[in-house]
């Protein structure tokens, strides 16, 4: 039944494709000049908007405006990640004889929304982590059917985690004396008991290709917390004897996930509570509980070229929805919260704002529309004019050019006026600013952008400064660094060639890079240097240049 309400939006969207169309207004003036005054003819790619919530675009936005709360607010402290129970009394209460809780997916998703309430309300009301400044949370439904929530917490200034001493009284992970406290020594060993893997079991679904443990179980021994060199700290787990015997092997304290007492007890299923030491990894954080949605994975290449891109249809493909995701969407229960709300501000060059118009309409009306020749940046320029004894600010695109009373051409120029592009300090910026936000892949993109259109005079700076942003999800999977490096090299290599540039034309040099053949056979070559864009992610060089 939810498919069919899915499928019933998307069919919306994509009917609206005839009749509404999105194009840049400066697009709309360069069909007219052409002699096209239908609109019907402007813009053939089928697109999901982010209005459709779980899509792409809605996600993408959603983990832009949570690193918006971080540049705000600073890096969460608390990651918090709580699994239903199926087993929990409100559901099996409710079953009939021989029932299980999979017979009951509208159970299993009202349940766990009450927990999650319920959770809310300790964390948010009662504080019991310390007043919170931030946070956003998302709920995922797994492949074995059983909804999940994840939690990004900031704590307000004087409730911040610093020493590893306060960390201990947040989390634990230590198997609780039966003597002393039966209830939670019991919990621990029902939900936070991590495999066994590695030796004692090769084929968890934990291994990964190179034999080790994804999340690096079992841990070691620590006599007391203390910082590790990632994002999380290294937790107290003595190597006090205790053991319990699980799934046929003898387990200590090095299979504990960290877990929060109180909560563990309370609600009786694992709730993984960890605490964000380091703003390291803030944004693989962020993505990880912005990933999307679950599907299978799968690539058909067609030979024609010039393909219409569907992206409802990729949305679509292989779409997984469990029965209790189904129940939760047909309720109506949200699938995410951020607190406080960002609101954003949509920037772009003088007429190139979106406009949006229908199919039959005339576009000279839709050009000399003055709601076509409005965008949120122009009214904050005419905001400016209005407060402009108590807000100094540009009026207008002319503003951002002008120099010392001079009208300069190009945004560019007018840079290099100010002065800002006399080295590549502003591609510098321009990737350390992305380097907070971006992943390594889109990182790769944005770099290989830079090399084809901004001509930087020293690209061998720039890639030893970046390298190591460009190159962690490599570094995840390849052993040694030569393979890091090479994995790197090769992903720029794809982007310059779906750039339409010939790699043979871009290596990575010691001292720059060199263009063209001829050059090249005078060089000794190091490391080849790859690159290509997606349609969505390039920027264009007058973009690059105005910054």
């Amino acid at each position: 039944m939810y498919v069919k309400i899915e499928t019933s939006r998307l069919d919306y969207f994509r009917s609206k494709q005839q009749h509404i169309r999105s194009e840049l207004y400066q697009g709309i003036v360069d069909t007219i000049t052409l002699g096209e005054t239908d609109a019907s003819n402007v813009g053939k790619r089928i697109i999901l908007p982010s209005s459709f919530i779980g899509g792409p675009r809605d996600m993408r936005k959603r983990y832009m405006e949570a690193m918006a709360l971080v540049q705000r607010y600073g890096k969460p402290d608390i990651f918090l990640t709580m699994t239903c129970n199926p087993n929990w009394q409100e559901i099996s209460n409710e079953l009939r004889l021989h029932k299980e809780s999979q017979n009951r997916p509208d159970l299993v998703a009202r349940v766990f929304r009450a927990k999650l309430e319920e959770l809310k309300d300790r964390l948010f009301k009662q504080q019991i982590f310390g007043k919170v400044l931030a946070y956003v949370y998302v709920i995922e439904h797994q492949k074995r059917r059983l909804p999940h929530a994840h939690f990004l917490i900031i704590l307000q200034r004087n409730w911040k985690l610093y020493a590893p001493e306060s960390f201990d009284e947040i989390v634990s992970a230590k198997i609780p004396d039966k003597n002393t406290n039966l209830h939670l020594h019991n919990a621990v060993i029902k939900h936070m008991m991590h495999g066994p893997c590695g030796v004692l079991n090769p084929t968890n679904v934990c291994m990964k290709k190179n034999g080790c443990c994804k999340s690096q179980y079992p841990k070691s021994y620590a006599s007391g917390t203390i910082v590790g060199n990632d994002c999380f700290p290294i937790y107290k787990r003595s190597d006090n004897g205790i053991t319990v015997k699980l799934r046929g092997h003898n387990l200590d304290n090095r299979w504990v996930v960290p877990y929060n007492p109180y909560l563990l007890a309370t609600f009786d299923c694992h709730i993984n509570v960890e605490i964000f030491s380091t703003i390291k990894a803030v944004k693989y954080l962020y993505k990880y509980v912005y990933k999307g949605h679950d599907r299978v994975a799968f690539n058909l290449v067609s030979q024609q070229t010039n393909q219409q891109i569907d992206k409802i249809q990729q949305f679509q493909s292989a779409r997984w929805i469990a029965p209790p995701e189904a129940m939760w969407r047909i309720y109506g229960f949200i699938v995410n919260e951020m607190y406080p709300s960002v609101y954003s501000l949509h920037l772009h060059l003088e007429d190139k704002h979106q406009v949006t118009f229908r199919a039959n309409e005339d576009l000279i009306n839709v050009l000399n529309s003055d709601r076509s020749a409005k965008s949120m940046l122009t009214e904050f320029f005419a905001l400016n004019q209005i407060l402009l004894n108590h807000v100094r600010g540009p009026l207008s695109f002319e503003d951002l050019r002008t120099v010392d009373g001079v009208v300069a051409p190009t945004f560019r120029e007018a840079a290099t006026m100010h002065g800002l592009l006399q080295r590549d300090s502003s591609l510098q910026d321009c990737l350390h600013e992305a380097s907070l936000y971006q992943m390594p892949s889109s990182l790769r993109r944005l770099f290989a952008t830079i090399l084809v259109y901004c001509n930087p005079t020293n690209p061998r700076e720039l890639w030893e400064r970046f390298e190591q942003d460009m190159s962690v999800d490599f570094r995840s999977t390849e052993d040694s660094m030569s393979d890091v490096r090479m994995q790197v090299l090769r992903s720029i290599s794809f982007t310059l060639e779906s750039m339409g540039k010939d790699i043979n034309s871009f290596y990575l040099l010691d001292d720059n890079i060199c263009f063209g053949e001829d050059q090249l056979e005078s060089r000794e070559i190091d490391d080849e240097l790859a690159v290509e864009i997606p349609e969505e992610d390039i920027v264009a060089s007058e973009t690059l240049n105005s910054k």
